[in-house]
């Protein structure tokens, strides 16, 4: 009887789908955008140019090309500068390379040096246009644990306690520390004492049941 019922009421059910906001989800927009232009072997330049032969209402901008990685951008202006620098004998030039580097950076001999050996490829696309700094080590802001400590032999000899670095607020331990101080910090106050005034319960056994 049970079994005949169940039966009845899942071949009655009713099903619902979500429809996917095609508009919204970025992340599928983005890689369809990446399959199109690699299953074309063209450049981004090269897609929009042919696709707007085809259609020349095609809105670009949100609509044909809305979000992919930088590393498209970088592979076409790198295939335009080793086409122009076959055109123009002053951009195979060493000592106009140097020359430029210096009017660059003339307070900067560290980056000179590391630069000094490429060439004008290298310091539009890499050190110009692309550019992104390394990013820097933020461990000096963190702050120094006022209770541990460590000692440490240099050469033989003992130098001066070095404290330890606090641990990040971010970090799932500390977080549970937080939650166990938290509830160590709580106070329960009942309204009815006893005869003595103080309270019946404990507040570390009623955390404890």
């Amino acid at each position: 009887m049970l079994q005949h019922l169940y039966l009845k009421r899942w071949r009655n059910r009713k099903e619902s789908f979500k429809i996917v906001d095609s508009e919204k989800d970025w992340i599928a927009i983005k890689k369809k955008t990446e399959q199109d232009i690699k299953e074309s072997s063209k450049t981004v330049g090269e897609y929009i140019y042919e696709t707007l032969l085809s259609k020349p209402k095609q809105k670009i901008r949100g609509k044909l090309v809305k979000t992919i990685e930088r590393k498209f951008y970088k592979e076409e202006l790198q295939k335009i500068l080793k086409t122009q620098i076959t055109f123009h004998p002053e951009l195979q030039d060493k000592n106009v390379y140097k020359a430029c580097v210096n009017e660059l950076y003339p307070r900067n001999e560290a980056h000179q040096n590391n630069i000094k050996n490429n060439d004008f490829e290298y310091l539009f696309l890499d050190d110009i246009i692309f550019y992104q700094r390394p990013l820097k080590s933020k461990k000096s802001t963190i702050s120094n644990c006022p209770y541990e400590s460590r000692v440490f032999l240099k050469d033989g000899i003992k130098q001066n306690p070095q404290p330890l670095k606090c641990i990040s607020k971010s970090h799932p331990l500390f977080q549970e520390f937080r939650l166990w101080q938290f509830l160590r910090n709580l106070k329960i106050y009942q309204k009815e004492n006893n005869e003595n005034g103080k309270l019946d319960v404990d507040v570390h056994d009623l955390f404890l049941r």
